[in-house]
């Protein structure tokens, strides 16, 4: 006869946290019901929340998506890739709080969910790309890609350039960064070295003619990122 307890669910990673940061506070001399209530609110509410908005909003666009190919809900049953990228998708958004994160994730997923659209070990290498990028790195691809579509669907009017580097146009686009050229330039040297953008490293702070400036600056694999952080359903 089998031990009740072998058959019990074991705790996941977001338990375990919780067990040991719960036991931690209770260690503390000063620990007592306030404590306990904070570490509550601030550790396991939180992440509950967080997964369960990250399923339901996931349903609700795959609902949308079977919409559109009756056949869809049939072949994502039989779909590893799909399974395996909800998953992971889903560790990565519960760590995270920026929408634009939380959105190239969701669409991601969707988009593993179209049979031969991108390559099973691509959409892997993919989704770390989005783990360890930060929103910037998500808005500066958006914005390299096409500078002046993105400045007409932002509103953004781009001074006349007799000559100038991409970095002008950036200050431009985002003023918040105009005073932070470490930031932009470290988000700018981690997308050239994952191979995201055309030119070399430095190229964008070098001068050139308006025609240099505002083409497109990502490479295939940088296209085929937007591609897959994009959604496959009409929003």
């Amino acid at each position: 006869m089998k031990n009740p307890s072998d058959q019990a669910p074991k705790p996941d990673i977001s338990d375990i946290t919780h067990a040991l940061v719960t036991g931690a506070a209770k260690a503390i001399p000063v620990a007592g019901p306030i404590i306990d209530q904070f570490i509550l609110a601030f550790v396991e509410a939180p992440v509950t929340e967080r997964r369960w908005r990250w399923v339901q909003s996931i349903a609700i666009k795959v609902r949308k998506l079977e919409e559109k190919n009756e056949d869809l809900e049939e072949s994502l049953k039989n779909n590893e890739e799909f399974k395996t990228a909800f998953l992971y998708a889903g560790q990565i958004g519960i760590r995270s709080h920026q929408v634009e994160k939380l959105e190239a994730l969701q669409n991601a997923v969707l988009n593993t969910a179209i049979p031969g659209e991108i390559e099973d070990s691509q959409q892997q290498i993919f989704l770390n790309y989005i783990d360890t990028f930060t929103a910037w790195h998500i808005k500066i691809l958006k914005f390299l890609d096409n500078p002046i579509d993105w400045g007409k669907l932002h509103q953004i009017t781009y001074p006349n350039l007799a000559m100038g580097g991409v970095v002008t146009i950036i200050k431009v686009a985002f003023p918040q960064l105009k005073e932070k050229p470490q930031f932009y330039n470290q988000i700018i040297y981690d997308l050239h070295d994952r191979g995201l953008l055309n030119e070399s490293r430095d190229f964008f702070n070098v001068s050139m003619s308006p025609t240099g400036i505002f083409t497109s600056h990502t490479s295939d694999s940088g296209k085929l990122f937007l591609k897959f952080i994009s959604s496959p359903i009409d929003e």
